[in-house]
């Protein structure tokens, strides 16, 4: 998956007649972000999403355009794994020997992205 909130890098064909390239070149390090709700920590999300918490990838780009007009530009983005989830609240009662859950609430839709090692060029 493309994660296009976390850019790594753009370039733009320089102005002037005949286009031409340009060049992406930047090392990057990328975390894995986690939302969380209801109070819960993110570790215990990520336990229950079955991603890691703590993952960082640290690279780099080196990537040359294709022969394009002048103005035209490219971004890099991060590439890697997006999981969505809802997080449920829930009540547990007792009373006379018997247990009940009631349903208390439902988060919004919540994502988490893993990165992993490499990058997507577009325009």
């Amino acid at each position: 998956m493309t994660n296009k909130s976390k850019q790594l890098g753009i370039c733009q064909v320089a102005s002037g007649g005949g286009g031409g390239t340009c060049t992406i070149a930047n090392s990057y390090t990328v975390s894995t972000h986690i939302d969380a709700s209801f109070g819960l920590s993110t570790a215990t999300v990520a336990a229950g999403i079955g991603i890691s918490e703590d993952k960082t990838v640290t690279s780099s780009i080196q990537w040359t355009s294709p022969v394009a007009p002048a103005g035209a530009s490219y971004k890099a983005w991060a590439v890697g794994t997006r999981v969505t989830y809802q997080i449920q609240k829930w009540k547990l009662t007792k009373a006379h020997g018997r247990s009940a859950q009631t349903l208390l609430s439902t988060s919004r839709v919540l994502t988490a992205f893993s990165p992993v090692p490499g990058f997507t060029v577009g325009q």
